[in-house]
């Protein structure tokens, strides 16, 4: 129902009419009454009540909810926490900062601390001290008595350094908060601290990561990390490695992590591996890596044998032993042959356009939009023709995709042909792609049967796509199409109908 219209149907009732964007000041007054219930008020409910001030991201209900960081319930606090960084979402966070450095003064409950540092951490700040006023309180959470603070509260602090890092790149890191961190990077590895091993090994990845992202690493810290028990500690320290000069020291321990036990560290050691060291040294590693039973890890190394390891001996003959073993699940699947397929094009154009065929008609279609890769790679508009009027919508797309690549607006005709589709990504990239177009008077009646077509079932998700053809409407299009847009007046999504009035106002 139009505003308009709920103003009418709410007068006929007896209800005082209200101005667009009142409902807003309406709900803040009844939360502003459920936070004001004082200790009578149901905890559950104060904890809505605050979390729903906080998602209007409106920094004047700040000091409203300010109010509830001194309820004796400590959810209700932790709450009222999360809700002043997102009212501040939009701003800088100066004063909240103030707020809740102030409250962490007097806060002990761990969980309430560990909510003021991933807070304290995250905002943004007009003024430089505050970050160090920052970074000196979340060093300080990390910490009580002579060990570390209890989990929920270290968790956050060193979450909100990590935040704070990434952040403000190029500000370092007090000596002592690095310290800390490298400590922690060894967090429950002996019996002296608490949690499961989950929340021990949670602690050491945001500490790396905090690390990596102020550059605060070391080899030692590195070479311990690669051999954490945690698979996403060791993880994490390989793709750290390649933004370091550490990696010739550390070729044995990286080469020995192409063994790990777990998939997803075998997958990243081969990108750590074609990243640092030589080639001739690494790539026959890599090479090694593409024939990993398990398809993540073949597909990293099939990919990186396309670039810097092009020229290693025996690369060609075993990228078409896997082209060749399409589909067999002893070779990956699809994944690996389709991947070697286009790894093949890069380092041996004949033998990936010998190739090539038998992918046009795979029985997948995501093989099939990596054949439409090939053969974008090998300039091959026939293939590509083909692959344009291949039955599922995402192989079309790559497909278009490559021949407006190589054909430039030669290729209008097939992609005004793709307007007729169904697939809304295939539409938003065809209408996309009409930027510029030589046929504009050949593009409009297209464009309105795919705008008309996809309006009929009144689907949300399909604004991307009415957008784009919008816009493309109103480079190719004029007054004599006014009558074709006057409907989209009232459209469902008030995005589009806004869009329609500027188009009509402009004609």
């Amino acid at each position: 129902m139009a505003i308009g219209q709920s103003n009418q149907a709410q007068a006929s009732r007896g209800f005082p009419q209200t101005r667009p964007g009142s409902a807003f000041l309406v709900g803040i007054c009844l939360v502003g009454a459920l936070l004001g219930c004082g200790g009578g008020a149901d905890p559950d409910l104060q904890v809505m009540a605050v979390r729903a001030l906080g998602r209007l991201e409106d920094p004047d209900q700040v000091s409203l909810i300010s109010a509830s960081l001194s309820s004796s319930e400590p959810q209700v606090r932790e709450e009222a926490v999360n809700a002043l960084g997102q009212a501040v979402f939009n701003s800088a966070g100066d004063s909240v900062s103030g707020i809740l450095l102030r409250h962490l003064a007097d806060e002990a409950h761990p969980s309430v601390r560990g909510a003021v540092g991933r807070t304290v951490g995250r905002l943004r700040y007009d003024d430089p001290t505050r970050i160090d006023e920052a970074e000196e309180a979340l060093l300080s959470v990390t910490i009580q008595g002579p060990g570390s603070a209890p989990l929920p509260a270290l968790t956050g602090a060193i979450m909100g350094l990590e935040w704070l890092a990434r952040r403000n790149r190029g500000r370092d890191l007090r000596e002592a908060t690095v310290e800390r961190l490298r400590d922690l990077t060894a967090y429950g590895l002996s019996a002296d601290a608490s949690g499961s091993q989950e929340e021990r090994a949670r602690v050491r990845r945001v500490s790396l990561m905090t690390l990596t992202a102020s550059g605060g690493l070391t080899e030692e810290t590195l070479r311990q990390a690669m051999v954490d028990p945690d698979a996403d500690v060791r993880r994490l320290a390989l793709a750290a490695l390649p933004r370091t000069d550490f990696a010739p020291t550390l070729s044995l321990e990286l080469s020995e992590t192409l063994a790990d036990p777990v998939a997803r560290v075998r997958a990243q050691a081969a990108g750590a591996l074609a990243a640092t060291g030589p080639a001739a040294d690494v790539c026959p590693l890599v090479l090694e890596a593409a024939k990993d039973p398990h398809p993540q890890v073949a597909i990293t190394a099939l990919d990186l044998l396309a670039g810097p390891c092009r020229e290693t001996t025996g690369l060609v003959e075993a990228l078409e032993e896997i082209v060749e073993g399409q589909g067999e699940e002893t070779s990956g699947g699809w994944h690996r042959s389709a991947h070697a397929l286009l790894a093949l094009a890069q380092v041996s154009p004949e033998i990936a356009a010998h190739s090539l065929p038998a992918f046009l008609t795979h029985e997948n279609p995501f093989a099939r939009s990596y054949a439409a890769r090939t053969a974008t790679r090998l300039e091959d508009v026939s293939s590509l023709e083909i692959l344009s009027q291949d039955e599922n919508g995402n192989v079309r797309t790559t497909a278009i995709q490559g021949l407006s690549r190589l054909l430039g607006h030669e290729a209008d005709p097939i992609i005004l042909a793709q307007l007729d589709q169904e697939n809304p990504e295939l539409v938003l990239t065809a209408a996309g792609l009409l930027e510029g177009t030589p046929l504009p008077a050949l593009a409009v009646s297209p464009l309105l049967d795919a705008l008309a077509r996809m309006s009929i079932d009144g689907r949300e998700t399909y604004r991307d796509p009415r957008m784009g053809i919008l816009e493309r409407l109103e480079e190719v299009a004029g007054p004599e199409n006014t009558e074709a847009l006057e409907g989209y007046l009232a459209d469902y999504d008030p995005v589009v109908a806004q869009k329609a009035a500027e188009l009509l106002t402009q004609w």
